[in-house]
């Protein structure tokens, strides 16, 4: 008994104080929840929404180190470093005893910086200041000062210095071995809104020493309004942008020369704006416009240039991979149905070829910093059944090197479900794309209950060809889940992104309900068992698909959701900039005036009494973007004709979950709702009933 104990209390100081690796991520993930069910039992609910284990890894500019983001036993968020040669040897680098790290970069080949939020704290918004330290955890220095009370531990020196106030945040580092980085200050109108303290009117670009706190501006001058910069390959903004009372407008600048040139000022959603992504040595602009990256001569008219990467039906927002030591572009990483990378290399091209031979069937996405020299490339691999895993690989062998570890471990890819990129016809005609997961073990012709997954934004792309959690929940509880990129959606050509304006609840919404006939039709889904869920836009398309399209959905989960339109104009407690509610939002959602009918149609609040069907909404009691306002007026008034209303509240959260066990409790409920919704559980397996599942109607709430 003793010795157990003894062999307990050893087993939770590693996980606390050690780098969960290859090696010690089994002995990690069962010191907390338990995570394996065997193969006969589904996952459960804590494997796809508890934290994972690894959070980030990223490699020095020599692959000589490497450097990584992890969850540790008492749910803090640490950095940790390596030698890459021993990566199982992680130690870690930096930490808070009263927060987490949040974001880390390598400075150069000694130094690093990161910021910190407080992940187990109340809902918080604010800087999480930033610091710097050096890989052997020497000469300590806090830069930017935070709104948290962090208290950060180190285990090298520490710099008393000067500290930049809230007002500045991390920018970018720069190339070669300089301990400079670049910071951004935000200058905010001088008003009391609410949403004037997240939407400064300008940005300026100021140049830091990490070791000695001086710092100086980057710039003699600079346009009006600028809030984005486009820095080339040797750290100096190039490209200025500027979005002001509806217009856009792109600014150029010879290197070493004060002057700013103006390159292009349309509106800020015409097809035609120039989208500059990337600036080479050569001073060769790369704009973006559709599926097609062109490079233009930024002294010649910006519509003049040629084709540099092509992919037809898909809009390119994915990045650079650069060798800022040998100061030359190497490839392009995109986004089709799937992450993947086009080498211009050979050399990178070459490594890619002998890392897809040896990790068959999944994608492989290379980074690097000095990549021709490097000692080693970090491999970051996945699939739709595979959570993201970290490798090294050894160019000059030519093979994978070392395994650093797995995002979350304890998923077993044979229990989760297969997932595909398709496309249907709407009933207008026009062409959606569309994501369908299915569960594990899905025979031809086995109908399936199915649910309508609908991603937020809605101005975002939604999915991708990828392990996510949400998918693959529903997908071992034996639902088949199609996620359509309705029209609206980013990522898929500006025309698909067009066709969605001024559609809340009209095209956009057929698109979903065509999803699921599609999915019918295909011979997927059974037509009597399909439910809709999803967040924030997801949430007010649940509503409304629950409104519009009674005989087809049998029920609803949604959180976060929007209710009524005009509240999004007219709560002044939110977070949406003036210039958002002035000029985006009525050109891409409503004109509240002008459509005041069309809103009155599509508002959920309004219809609320049509609205029959049994319901789960959850809402966070901080949240700026989509207030609680909107749940409990919504609540209040559908529960008058409605009985079958389970209602959910977190005191903690903002716009979604980010505390661990508020995303538990959540996502058991919608469990627990699905299975009475449907009658029984899709697929038996292990009951994870949440504490108050007894609990329904308007008093189920935290």
């Amino acid at each position: 008994m003793a010795r157990d104990r003894a062999a307990s209390h050893r087993q939770r100081r590693l996980c606390k104080f050690v780098v969960p690796t290859a090696l010690a991520v089994a002995a990690c993930a069962t010191a907390g929840v338990a995570v394996g069910q065997g193969s006969l039992k589904r996952p459960a609910v804590e494997d796809f929404f508890r934290n994972p284990l690894i959070v980030d890894v990223k490699l020095s500019p020599d692959g000589n180190h490497l450097a990584m983001t992890a969850f540790v036993a008492n749910g803090r968020v640490v950095l940790l470093v390596a030698d890459a040669a021993k990566p199982l040897g992680l130690q870690v680098l930096a930490s808070f005893s009263d927060g987490d790290v949040r974001r880390f970069f390598w400075v150069n080949n000694r130094r690093l910086v990161y910021d910190g939020e407080d992940l187990q704290s109340d809902f918080q918004t604010g800087n999480g200041g930033l610091y710097a330290v050096d890989v052997d955890g020497s000469h300590f220095r806090r830069l930017i000062a935070s709104d948290f009370r962090f208290r950060p531990e180190q285990i090298g020196s520490n710099i008393v210095s000067s500290v930049l106030p809230t007002t500045y945040v991390f920018y970018s580092t720069l190339p070669g071995e300089s301990d400079d980085v670049l910071v951004e200050e935000a200058v905010f109108p001088s008003t009391t809104l609410l949403s004037d303290r997240f939407h400064p009117d300008h940005t300026v670009l100021m140049r830091l020493n990490t070791r000695s706190s001086e710092h100086h501006g980057m710039l003699e001058r600079q346009p009006h309004w600028v809030t984005q910069w486009l820095l080339d390959p040797d750290g100096e903004p190039r490209i200025a942008m500027s979005w002001h009372e509806g217009t856009q407008r792109v600014y150029y600048r010879e290197k070493g020369e004060a002057n700013w040139k103006l390159l292009d000022e349309k509106s800020e959603f015409d097809p035609q704006a120039l989208q500059p992504v990337f600036i080479g040595s050569d001073s060769s602009l790369y704009v973006g416009r559709d599926d097609t990256v062109y490079r233009v001569d930024p002294k010649q008219p910006p519509q003049q240039g040629e084709p540099f990467v092509t992919h037809k039906g898909f809009d390119f927002d994915r990045g650079f991979e650069v060798d800022p030591k040998e100061r030359k572009l190497l490839g392009v990483h995109v986004l089709t149905d799937a992450h993947g990378t086009q080498w211009i290399e050979p050399r990178l091209a070459a490594a890619q070829k002998a890392i897809d031979a040896a990790l068959p069937g999944t994608i492989n996405t290379i980074t690097c910093g000095d990549c021709l020299s490097s000692r080693f490339l970090l491999v970051r691999t996945s699939s739709d059944r595979q959570p993201e895993r970290f490798l090294l690989f050894d160019p000059v062998a030519n093979k994978l090197a070392a395994t650093i570890g797995n995002t979350r471990p304890w998923i077993d890819p044979k229990q989760m479900g297969r997932r595909d990129f398709f496309r249907y016809r709407a009933r207008d005609g026009m062409e959606i794309p569309v994501y369908l997961t299915l569960p594990p073990g899905w025979e031809k012709d086995e109908k399936l209950p199915l649910i309508v997954w609908v991603h937020g934004g809605p101005w975002v792309r939604g999915a991708s060809w990828e392990w996510e959690a949400e998918a693959q929940f529903f997908a071992t509880r034996g639902y088949a889940v199609v996620e359509p990129q309705f029209r609206g959606s980013t990522g898929f050509g500006y025309a698909h992104f067009h066709a969605g304006w001024h559609q809340w609840g009209l095209a956009m919404q057929d698109d979903l309900a065509d999803a699921a006939q599609w999915a019918v039709t295909q011979g997927y889904a059974d037509p009597a068992r399909i439910a809709i869920g999803g967040a924030s836009y997801g949430g007010y398309a649940t509503l409304m698909g629950l409104i519009k399209e009674p005989q087809l959905y049998r029920c609803g989960f949604e959180l976060a959701g929007v209710t009524d339109i005009n509240l999004m104009y007219s709560i002044s407690w939110n977070d949406a900039s003036r210039k958002a509610l002035k000029y985006g939002m009525r050109t891409l959602i409503a004109d509240p005036d002008k459509d005041a009918a069309q809103l009155a149609a599509t508002s959920p609040l309004k219809n609320a009494q049509r609205l029959t069907q049994p319901l789960l909404m959850a809402y966070g009691m901080e949240d700026v973007r989509v207030p609680v306002f909107h749940g409990t007026e919504f609540r209040d008034a559908v529960s008058d004709t409605n009985k079958n209303v389970e209602w959910l509240s977190y005191a903690r959260e903002g716009h979604g979950l980010r505390q661990q066990d508020d995303r538990l409790d959540y996502w058991r409920h919608v469990e627990a709702f699905l299975d009475r919704c449907f009658g029984t559980a899709a697929n038996q397996g292990t009951a994870n009933a949440p504490a108050n599942s007894t609990a329904q109607g308007p008093e189920s709430s935290r």
